[in-house]
């Protein structure tokens, strides 16, 4: 009975786990697991077990401790067995993202047009608002006088997309996608604005697809492709909603809604824009979205719709309320 008590307890108890390595032996690396208990029932000398290997064990492959039945290494340190996610792996995940644009005092202050900034979140279960830490960390690159000269629906710009890679005291991002929108001289059907993204992850330079703003008389609308230029989806938002042309702080005139639709036209996900705040608002130019993503869709997919979302802002939404500027007005479609 004791000793079932004892093995029971075994199964518990925490330890620590450092690995060394030795110089080569016979061309392979020798190491050292050294395993120290913290339990009264352990109180005895590290266990050290030596092993060759040509390299460090790795964190998925279960190491059982001797001494502890059933208890082996990625129960002791889960930390060790939780490889990095890549940015394809955090949209894959998810079934909705929240995009929620910061705030900038400068701007709100002096009125001169700053770089927009934005944090991207997991949608929570109501599907209207933020739950956890940012996935991505969205930032503009542009210049003082375009932002000056020209207003969001024209300006040109470049946008870095980061993935958060460790988030527990230090929060550190790396690369995860690129946005470049050029400068394109709009009038009507003519010399349209898009932008392009690229897939930046670990090196990498490969080119997804574009989002693509064509000429419409009343509506807001968007084509997606995919890099072998073929539509993957079509945003489309109506002019006729309170949200597009007032602001007063009620629910119809704080929120405005997308559809996305399959090339088919069938209606397979929404985004939805929605105001920070009466107060916010009349201050900034700051905006929030909600974009579910379509079932069964690629993370390439996701990350041009998560893309698209942030051009729909900079195109529609990226006004300067201290100078009168209000560039989602609908009607004839200049810029």
């Amino acid at each position: 009975m004791e000793n079932n008590n004892l093995q029971q307890q075994n199964t518990e108890v925490p330890h620590t786990i450092q690995f060394i390595q030795q110089p080569m032996l016979n061309g392979n690396q020798q190491g050292q697991i050294i395993i120290q208990s913290y339990h009264p029932a352990y109180q005895q000398q590290p266990m050290v077990v030596t092993t060759l290997a040509p390299q460090m064990p790795l964190p998925n492959q279960p190491i059982m401790i001797v001494g502890a039945p059933g208890v082996t290494l990625d129960q002791v340190q889960p930390k060790m067995a939780a490889a990095k996610k890549t940015g394809y792996q955090k949209l894959e995940e998810q079934k909705g993202i929240f995009i929620k644009q910061k705030m900038e005092m400068l701007e709100v202050i002096t009125g001169c047009e700053t770089e927009n900034k934005y944090n991207v979140y997991s949608m929570n279960k109501k599907g209207t608002g933020k739950k956890g830490r940012p996935l991505f960390k969205c930032k503009e690159k542009s210049g003082m006088c375009a932002r000056m000269c020209l207003n969001g629906s024209c300006r040109p710009f470049k946008m870095k997309i980061s993935s958060l890679v460790r988030g527990e005291e230090d929060e550190e991002y790396e690369p995860f996608l690129h946005l470049e929108r050029p400068c394109k001289f709009t009038c009507l059907c003519f010399d349209r604005s898009e932008v392009k993204v690229s897939l930046v992850e670990e090196g990498k330079n490969e080119y997804l697809g574009k989002i693509v703003d064509p000429f419409n008389f009343c509506n807001m609308e968007f084509f997606v492709y995919d890099k072998d230029n073929n539509l993957k989806f079509t945003i489309e938002g109506s002019c006729l909603q309170l949200g597009v042309w007032c602001r007063f702080p009620f629910e119809p005139c704080q929120t405005i809604n997308f559809n996305i639709k399959a090339p088919s036209g069938e209606i397979v996900a929404t985004l939805q824009k929605r105001s920070p705040g009466c107060i916010k608002t009349m201050v900034s130019d700051m905006d929030n979205f909600a974009l579910n993503f379509p079932e069964k869709i690629t993370p390439h997919d996701k990350a041009l719709l998560m893309s698209a979302t942030l051009f729909i802002d900079f195109r529609h939404f990226e006004e300067n309320p201290s100078k009168g500027e209000n560039s989602h007005m609908c009607g004839i479609d200049i810029n």
